[in-house]
């Protein structure tokens, strides 16, 4: 190709590249700018916004829970009796009384033995080895928890005991500071054989300790006997016993009179 015929194609090509500049820039610049409407702006500021929020309900006061509720929560032995009206305080101290209720309606002295401080464990171990646990506890119809208190780091309690003898023991459990607690038998241990029943005990318990009836009692002392025999019954109906609650005078065979706590107190308090 000469160089005449090969400035004559460059000239062809930048003249077509300028008219193609051209009617492109013409394009663009005959369009014209799209212009936001307010209520654009408006619909991205809400949307940015957050949803507001919606009030926070108060949550439901928390329902009392009653001993017999936690009793019947636990699955625990029928034996095992509580006030059925008493509220739970403090639930960890309410469950530690009722399992050690249980393990002796049960006879249970590994479940026993696993509660006690040293001392009387070592006592229960005497008396399981005799042979004087198993007879004692094999007479037993019903356990009632008669009063549990918070004291210090723990808690005391009286036990009722029905067997061959109505006995109302003493006892203490402080915590092991890891959500049990650990028993020790107190001084105080009442045998109330051919005195009371053990809705007379429970009733005794209710007023205060003072006997249903008594002078200076409540308002309505009978009314008072009334509520707790009710109840009584009802829960020995469910445990399939008499109606009165004396199962040891009638289905009790003769055992002979024996109170673990009784030899624990002499065995640590001689004096008492």
């Amino acid at each position: 190709m000469s160089p005449r015929n090969r400035k004559t194609n460059w000239q062809r090509i930048l003249v077509a590249g300028s008219l193609c500049l051209f009617v492109a820039f013409s394009a663009g610049c005959g369009k014209k700018k799209e212009q936001k409407k307010p209520s654009d702006d408006i619909a991205s500021t809400a949307t940015s916004r957050p949803a507001p929020r919606r009030p926070v309900e108060p949550a439901p006061a928390p329902v009392s829970l009653t001993m017999d509720d936690l009793r019947f929560e636990m699955r625990l032995d029928k034996r095992v009796i509580v006030d059925p009206d008493r509220k739970v305080d403090n639930r960890e101290q309410a469950e530690a009384a009722l399992r050690f209720a249980e393990a002796f309606v049960k006879g249970d002295n590994e479940a026993l033995a696993g509660m006690l401080a040293e001392q009387d464990r070592k006592v229960l171990q005497d008396l399981v080895n005799d042979g004087q646990w198993q007879a004692y506890t094999a007479g037993i119809s019903n356990v009632a928890i008669l009063s549990l208190d918070s004291v210090g780091n723990g808690f005391t309690m009286h036990l009722g005991i029905n067997g061959s003898s109505l006995l109302d023991e003493a006892w203490s459990a402080e915590s092991d500071g890891k959500g049990g607690y650990i028993f020790s038998a107190m001084t105080d241990v009442t045998d109330w054989t051919g005195e009371k029943n053990m809705q007379d005990l429970i009733a005794y318990y209710q007023n205060g300790g003072t006997d249903v009836g008594a002078a200076g009692n409540a308002a309505d002392p009978e009314a008072l006997r009334k509520a707790v025999q009710d109840a009584m019954k009802k829960m020995l109906k469910q445990e399939g016993g008499d109606d009165n609650g004396d199962k040891s005078e009638t289905e009790t065979p003769e055992y002979p009179t024996f109170n673990p706590a009784h030899r624990i107190r002499k065995r640590f308090y001689p004096g008492g």
